[in-house]
């Protein structure tokens, strides 16, 4: 398979080689118009397409039918035999400067799909290739001519830089059969591309027909509205149409370019301008409108993405712009809110929020604004106080790639029966009677459930386990009521240093649980060794016996996803007795 496509590809070179003899002996044979330079060359785009598309290493393949065409029309057709081997080595320099700067900058290919593409081109193959070698041929062609330097400089130079920056995308298209690929980015039919070629056409035929008006820029128009119809082959059709129109019509001595007082050669490279500035106008023109189109694929093909994720999401999803208006919301906020999402587009996200709950949220919907990136949660109650619902929204900031703020975009999520058992939870917390707390069933219950919200929303936590130092001695030395002052005092304390969505029980006698909510591991630390140290920090009066201190041992243990509560709390209960064990009124952190 390896030789067959290696013969495959030595055949289309060789066929490119004679292909590039053809046209360069029709042109030297026809345009040399002054014996000297040839002012039509459109050999070097043929080779510079060829060399576009393979890799560096196989250009020497590429460049030996071309150098032996270049010799052998040389000899036949121009300066002869002596000067052949001069000419053959400007004439490949051409092309061979042009690709490098092609394939350093924008790699393998002939790219003018973007603005940057087509700079890069026409710098390489339209100046720098045909300026270096322009000397060398210029040199050439004036030793064995006599022949001015400067004069076929220019010639030379003007001649390969227009014809090759006209040839190649031309010739990249034939030979790389990207041709249906361009068609299908020109986005219309076949019936719209031929009517805009034929109305360039037309145009093109009128404006060159005639030979008493100067009306050169007539085509630009039917051009500019082929490259927004067609794309590149409406930019490239249009360009060769223009090109096969007016040469022909020039050749006969018809058109605007007759009008110009020069020499035939003269003329011949202002018809190679003049079409090379319509490439430049319409070239620019569908690269800006491919990225326009690409990026719009993109943003469609991304909203499509988003869109089916959020519709196969459990929880609602609402777009919501600055002013408050509601501009998107998924399937699943039917079951959540009780409203059809068709009949949510348009209305404000307010109407959706019990009024006393607005100030909250609109703080969180602050916060999400002014922390682009960072997701903001928010409890609020439903309008309905028939049947009060509760909701969980998680808010983040939308802006545009400019940084410009769209709104926000919020995931809605009904947690009704999670408050209505944290108010169970509050209420079997009063059991304890003595400290007001939680007891050791109502703070298994909801870490239960806690636990269980962590396998469908991922959340940080810890559990901390601490005991009372030495509380048997406070016992038998105060007595037992002293003992239950303490463990009120100490149960207030800890109350007072914990946030609302924390959660602290009496577990034992003496001892203590705290889950420390939507905190990861270092900030639970911090949390838990500010309590132990505030526990350390009481006197705590008895009546007829002054103040006395305590001190707490704690075990903190970070929450593992998957984790069962007795694991959990084994990891925390073994920590806290390293605690004791390590001198007392200090903290652990599990393994």
């Amino acid at each position: 398979m390896r030789r067959i496509i290696l013969t495959t590809l030595t055949i289309r070179l060789w066929l490119v080689g004679f292909a590039y003899f053809v046209l360069a002996a029709l042109t030297v044979s026809f345009t040399r118009f002054d014996g000297g330079a040839a002012f039509i060359w459109l050999s070097s785009g043929l080779l510079l397409a060829q060399l576009s598309l393979l890799p560096i290493r196989k250009w020497g393949a590429a460049f030996l039918p071309a150098a032996i065409a270049i010799l052998v029309m040389v000899s036949c057709f121009g300066l002869g035999i002596r000067a052949a081997p001069t000419i053959m080595v400007a004439n490949l320099m051409d092309p061979l400067i042009a690709a490098l700067g092609i394939r350093w900058a924008c790699g393998m290919g002939l790219r003018i799909d973007t603005v940057r593409a087509i700079v890069v081109f026409l710098l390489s193959a339209g100046v720098a290739g045909p300026a270096l070698s322009a000397l060398a041929g210029a040199a050439a062609i004036s030793h064995f001519t006599g022949g001015g330097f400067w004069t076929n400089c220019f010639t030379w130079f003007a001649a390969h830089g227009l014809g090759t920056t006209l040839f190649t995308p031309l010739m990249f298209v034939a030979l790389s059969g990207d041709a249906k690929h361009w068609r299908t980015e020109a986005r219309s039919s076949s019936l719209v591309t031929t009517l805009a070629l034929s109305l360039v056409a037309l145009v093109a035929a009128v404006v060159f027909r005639q030979s008493a008006l100067p009306i050169l820029f007539v085509p630009f128009l039917p051009m500019t509205l082929a490259t927004i119809l067609c794309g590149r082959v409406g930019a490239i059709g249009s360009c060769v149409i223009v090109a096969i129109i007016g040469g022909l019509y020039t050749v006969h001595g018809l058109g605007p370019v007759n009008l110009v007082h020069a020499s035939v050669g003269l003329r011949a490279l202002f018809l190679q301008a003049y079409i090379g500035c319509s490439a430049l106008l319409v070239l620019p023109i569908a690269a800006l409108l491919r990225q326009h189109r690409d990026l719009t694929d993109r943003v469609g093909e991304s909203e499509a993405r988003y869109r089916a994720m959020a519709e196969s999401l459990g929880d609602g999803i609402v777009d919501v712009a600055v002013g408050g208006t509601i501009r998107y919301a998924s399937p699943a906020v039917a079951q959540i809110v009780g409203i059809a999402p068709e009949e949510l587009i348009g209305r404000s996200a307010r109407t959706l929020v019990l009024e006393d709950d607005l100030p909250n949220l609109w703080l969180a919907y602050e916060q999400a604004m002014a922390s682009p990136g960072r997701a903001i949660r928010a409890q609020y109650r439903g309008p309905d106080l028939a049947s009060i619902r509760w909701y969980e929204t998680m808010l983040r900031t939308v802006q545009a790639p400019t940084g410009t703020q769209l709104g926000v975009v919020g995931s809605i999520r009904d947690i009704t029966e999670r408050k209505e058992a944290e108010l169970r939870l509050s209420t079997a917390a009063r059991t304890d009677v003595l400290t007001g707390i939680a007891n050791r069933r109502a703070f298994e219950d909801i870490m239960e459930q806690r636990l269980g919200q962590l396998a469908m929303s991922p959340c940080e936590a810890s559990l901390a386990l601490f005991d009372l130092d030495h509380f048997k001695a406070i016992n038998d030395t105060y007595g037992h009521a002293a003992g239950d002052r303490v463990l009120q005092t100490v149960a207030q304390a800890a109350r007072a240093q914990l946030r609302e969505d924390d959660i602290i029980a009496r577990v034992g006698g003496e001892e203590f649980a705290v889950l420390f909510w939507d905190l990861d591991k270092d900030r639970a630390a911090i949390a838990a060794n500010r309590l132990r140290a505030a526990i350390s920090s009481l006197a705590i009066s008895v009546p007829g016996k002054g103040s006395l201190n305590i001190t707490a041992s704690m075990g903190l243990a970070e929450v593992r996803a998957g984790e069962e509560l007795s694991q959990l709390w084994h990891r925390s209960d073994i920590a806290m007795y390293e605690a004791k064990h390590g001198g007392r009124n200090c903290m652990r952190v599990a393994a």
